[in-house]
């Protein structure tokens, strides 16, 4: 993690790299809620993590060397405000690998990217009083039958089983994700919406939502609405707004 290509919004940006690490998730998290932060923006990266975290506790596969795993946090911009700040680094990820892969990756609302129905990447954020952290993992050269099994109905993949041009490093990868980061936050909040929503898989398939308490919600995915609620049409013809919880896709 030595060459990377900053935009001018990340020149100034605190880089902590770590050979290994339980998380950089928790590292990040931990030092946030005890108010040491070296400064915003604030980078932390490393080569293996021995206990990734993924969404509602999930762990996060990890093979040393063949993943970015990465913390990038950040100031709370008004922008957080008007739109989720995890579809918000969704865009600003899948802009960075769309050259990069054929077929190009998909938002999978909340929180994931999927290339041809096979998840590479997935993303969490939250919010620490004035600033938020993304905690990102993407696999870039892991094979496919490195991986275990996935539970939730999607399997895993990588950036070089789909690679377009070569085989894509974790340096490039994330340098073109940083430098996304400043185009994503200089939009109008109506074009991050337009980009979000041409770029989401989600909609039009029917899903089936585990939300927050257990209930379930079971539909299909009509819309995407701001500040990046699912709108779900359930069998009954109701319209259902969806803030957050555990999606997986159903067959018709």
């Amino acid at each position: 993690m030595s060459s990377l290509r900053l935009a001018q919004h990340f020149r100034e940006i605190h880089h902590e790299h770590f050979v290994e690490i339980d998380s950089t998730h928790a590292y990040v998290l931990e030092r946030l809620e005890g108010g040491e932060v070296p400064g915003l923006p604030w980078l932390v990266t490393t080569d293996h993590q021995t206990a990734g975290m993924g969404r509602q506790g999930n762990v996060w596969f990890s093979k040393a060397g063949t993943m970015l795993q990465f913390n990038l946090t950040l100031a709370w911009v008004p922008l957080f405000d008007l739109y989720s700040p995890s579809l918000i680094a969704g865009l600003a990820v899948v802009r960075a690998l769309e050259p990069l892969t054929m077929p190009p990756p998909r938002l999978k609302w909340p929180n994931d990217l999927l290339i041809a129905e096979k998840k590479v990447c997935g993303m969490l954020a939250k919010r620490i009083g004035h600033a938020v952290t993304f905690g990102i993992g993407i696999n870039v050269t892991p094979r496919e039958s490195d991986f275990p099994a996935f539970a939730d109905g999607y399997f895993p993949t990588s950036l070089a089983a789909h690679a377009a041009h070569g085989t894509p490093d974790r340096d490039g990868v994330l340098s073109a994700i940083l430098l996304q980061w400043e185009e994503v936050l200089a939009m109008t909040p109506e074009a991050l919406h337009e980009a979000i929503d041409e770029r989401c898989h989600t909609i039009g398939r029917r899903v089936r939502v585990e939300l927050d308490g257990g209930s379930i919600l079971e539909g299909v995915a009509e819309r995407l609405d701001p500040p990046g609620v699912l709108m779900i049409r359930r069998a009954d013809g109701g319209l259902v707004p969806c803030w957050a919880g555990h999606l997986r896709e159903v067959a018709d």
